[in-house]
């Protein structure tokens, strides 16, 4: 592959990123709204809860994009066997590597109703993420940060980061 790739994950998308830092390198590591390190039942219970919405419209803040988020599309946001069986497999194996290897950034948003700001922070601590410049959280968005109101400034703000750590 040459360079190891910067990786940048969100959501459910962030624990397969750290599966994958169990066998592979990486330059850096973005997490956006990851699901939590340590899935709790009030975490399976709030995904439970979300899931039989529909349409699924706390996926943007009350401020994103009309229509996105009430999309008839988007109505199924989970398969009929979700939350069940991912939730569980990874909760009895969740992702293994050595923090502090890579530079890593989590960027989260206060209105996100799946990952809460609490869940964020427990990951932060739970991967040894310190810094403060290394978690953000955007007080204006929901879950789909990079859709919602403050997109340019997420990707500004990663971008900045990026740059800080010479890559």
């Amino acid at each position: 592959m040459g360079v190891p790739p910067v990786i940048v994950a969100h959501s459910f998308g962030a624990s397969m990123a750290l599966k994958y830092l169990e066998s592979y390198p990486a330059q850096a590591l973005v997490l956006l709204n990851p699901y939590p390190v340590t899935i709790s039942k009030s975490f399976k219970e709030r995904i439970h809860t979300l899931q039989t919405r529909s349409p699924p419209s706390f996926l943007l803040s009350e401020e994103g994009r009309p229509g996105l988020a009430s999309d008839p599309e988007s109505s199924q946001l989970f398969g009929s066997e979700y939350p069940s069986t991912a939730l569980e497999e990874f909760s009895s194996n969740p992702p293994r590597f050595e923090t502090g290897a890579i530079p890593m950034l989590i960027l989260g948003s206060t209105q996100d109703q799946i990952v809460t700001e609490q869940d964020i922070r427990d990951s932060a601590a739970a991967l040894e993420v310190v810094d403060p410049a290394d978690l953000k959280m955007f007080v204006r968005s929901g879950h789909s940060l990079m859709l919602d109101v403050e997109a340019r400034e997420a990707a500004s703000y990663m971008l900045q980061w990026l740059h800080n750590q010479n890559i």
